[in-house]
């Protein structure tokens, strides 16, 4: 075969590898945008709230939940780095005694309380997390009071009050969905509304770079929604 007939048969087989690689390279990157929406957002999660405790004494009550969170919070949309928590709320009628001494097993952890000024609670972060089958005490203003591990009798944990949120409210995420990650972050809480602790719920939010928020209060034993919010 003449010398130019070779290099134009090699030419037209490197035009057909090239024409066929570019296909496989837009159908991968189709593939990635059509699975990103969830993984973006999973990556831009900025708090979760996963272990909840409670104990309840003569003179005080006492919560305990732990997880990760931004070391410096800014509810900005911009994911920073996170940090381990573990946050002690006590609530009493008493506000004079501030120190006590918190029991993860056999570690001891010495601290003094803050007050909320929101709600008069007394609060501490011993920063660390702890796991849900843990011995959990607590020594405070001469009382000390065992808890116990509420949330490992749930049926929806953080995780899927994540996935939760996220097919609710799928198409609007969308919109914040960009080439370059997901423009916003997310925050997983557990709240209660009464005293009681009896109904506790997974308040998820997220809060856009624009100033957006969508927000869901999800039941912790259904998985319900019980309230849906966004501006």
């Amino acid at each position: 075969m003449p010398y130019i007939c070779v290099m134009e048969y090699l030419n037209k087989i490197i035009k057909i590898y090239t024409i066929i690689l570019c296909a496989f390279l837009c159908v991968l990157s189709l593939s990635g945008c059509g699975m990103s929406v969830e993984e973006n957002i999973s990556q831009n999660v900025s708090e979760y709230r996963q272990n909840f405790f409670i104990g309840i004494g003569e003179n005080f009550s006492v919560t305990f939940t732990d997880g990760e969170r931004e070391k410096d919070f800014i509810a900005d949309g911009v994911k920073s780095p996170l940090v381990d928590f573990g946050v002690i709320v006590v609530k009493t009628n008493d506000l004079s005694q501030k120190k006590f001494v918190f029991y993860i097993g056999d570690e001891k952890i010495e601290g003094e309380f803050e007050v909320n000024p929101f709600d008069n609670s007394l609060v501490a972060d011993i920063c660390k997390k702890v796991s849900k089958d843990d011995n959990l005490t607590i020594e405070y203003n001469g009382e000390k009071v065992v808890l116990a591990c509420l949330s490992k009798e749930w049926k929806v944990d953080y995780n899927k009050a994540f996935d939760i949120f996220v097919q609710k409210n799928k198409e609007k995420l969308k919109i914040y969905n960009t080439n370059n990650g997901f423009e916003g972050e997310i925050y997983i809480k557990i709240v209660s509304d009464k005293k009681d602790m009896s109904d506790i719920y997974y308040y998820v939010l997220c809060v856009t770079r624009n100033g957006d928020v969508i927000a869901n209060l999800i039941d912790v034993k259904s998985g319900e929604i019980l309230h849906s919010a966004s501006k």
